[in-house]
């Protein structure tokens, strides 16, 4: 089970930790319903992650606009469970958790005790 909080400005915010070869990294990211892949990770934790570039892709951002990015293939621990998952970086200050990352738990929003939990949906 993850616990996260929900910040004043009602960003719903979890851990994730990102491996690197020698290190592992824990970050806390935006939880994006709206975002269907697995993670837009923020350029400030580049140095945070082995990644291994894959291809260019386009994505459709929310305003219709279409832009082309790398994907990079990667390993991350969520929910306690270390997998290997596509992302691509972002420039926002802001890492996103997408759908495909959630599409096996319920995610539960306690906006006025702000709290968040995400756990597995058997």
């Amino acid at each position: 089970m993850i616990r996260g909080k929900i910040s004043p400005n009602l960003d719903v915010r979890v851990p994730l930790v990102l491996h690197a070869r020698r290190r592992s990294t824990r970050i806390r990211a935006v939880v994006d319903t709206g975002f269907s892949e697995f993670l837009a990770l923020s350029r400030r934790h580049r140095r945070s992650i082995a990644a291994r570039a894959l291809a260019k892709s386009l994505f459709e951002l929310a305003d219709g606009r279409k832009v082309e990015e790398t994907t990079y293939l990667a390993e991350v621990s969520f929910d306690g469970k270390r997998r290997e998952i596509v992302f691509h970086f972002t420039d926002s200050a802001d890492s996103l958790i997408g759908a495909s990352l959630l599409k096996e738990k319920r995610l539960d929003l306690r906006y006025r005790r702000r709290r968040v939990t995400i756990r597995d949906d058997p």
